[in-house]
């Protein structure tokens, strides 16, 4: 009995984490289409700013480091 139950907790551990999991794959440029909130979502922003350098994400500040665009999602929210 002590190992049905063991294996049912398992098994509903890695069901539940397959469900918030993000597949991760991304395009040539670092993101992908986000379909769910519309647009287009940034993972790599190195990736992102060499196929599109004149975006506003990728514009340096006078310290010459790189400006990343603000998160736009609250904390707290499951993306």
């Amino acid at each position: 009995m002590k190992s049905l139950f063991f294996s049912v907790v398992i098994g509903l551990f890695f069901a539940s984490s397959a469900v918030w999991a993000h597949g991760g794959r991304t395009d040539s440029c670092g993101g992908h289409n986000d379909r769910k909130h519309s647009g287009y979502h940034v993972h790599n922003y190195s990736k992102y700013c060499a196929c599109n350098p004149d975006a506003p994400e990728c514009k340096k500040d006078e310290g010459g480091t790189q400006k990343k665009k603000e998160n736009s999602k609250k904390k707290g929210s499951s993306r």
